[in-house]
């Protein structure tokens, strides 16, 4: 299975949208942004089903919507895609929903793999090991939208750690209990995003700062 093979070109004629993406260290925009919450999703299912993984990579810094090392970004500028194999003696049925949660007003996506019974019980075993801390970054606000003088600043985006992670999968024979398996799956370096804020440009006098 292949993920961008399935889902194909993320163009706005194929109906996809602008949304928040991750580029290197910063946030945008772009088309096609947020497809990585359903790869994430289905990288996790993937796991739970004891699935041969043959490709998948981290984000460049952590998701909201899922721990660090069970995401899986996918990129096709960057020739990144998550990639498994059923590896099982069965046919496996991929099921795809988006549920809307009413109360939350938030969208879901929800991905089920129907097959035989599994013999086992995966878990998977995510540790931190090492928190990345962030820095403070000021930018120069030459439009004076935000800070017009050089001793106004003006918040433009929260910080968060950046984060080492080692990950396992643990399979464990569904009716015993006992540990048969345990898989390393990663090691994960996850960067920090850093706080910003706008800071002026001008004196008070008017002049242009150095």
């Amino acid at each position: 299975f292949s993920y961008n093979q399935v889902v194909g070109a993320r163009t706005e004629a194929a109906g996809f949208k602008e949304a928040t993406a991750y580029s290197g260290a910063t946030v945008t925009q772009e088309v096609g942004g947020g497809i990585c919450q359903a790869s994430s999703t289905l990288y996790e299912a993937a796991l739970l089903a004891g699935l041969q993984i043959d490709e998948r990579h981290p984000h460049s810094m952590t998701v909201a919507y899922t721990e660090a090392g069970k995401d899986a970004t996918v990129s096709e500028s960057g020739n990144q895609d998550l990639k498994f194999t059923n590896n099982t003696e069965h046919t496996i049925y991929i099921y795809a929903a988006v549920d809307h949660d009413e109360a939350a007003d938030k969208d879901y996506a929800r991905i089920t793999l129907f097959s035989a019974p599994l013999p086992y019980n995966v878990v998977i075993d995510n540790k931190i090991t090492d928190l990345i801390s962030y820095s403070t970054v000021y930018e120069r606000d030459w439009t004076g939208d935000y800070a017009y003088y050089t001793d106004q600043v003006a918040f433009q985006q929260a910080g968060k750690p950046g984060c080492h992670c080692s990950t396992d999968r643990v399979f464990y024979d569904a009716q015993t209990g006992e540990e048969l398996l345990r898989e390393h799956l990663s090691d994960d370096v996850y960067n920090p995003l850093n706080e910003r804020y706008w800071r002026g440009v001008h004196n008070r006098d008017g002049s242009l700062a150095n």
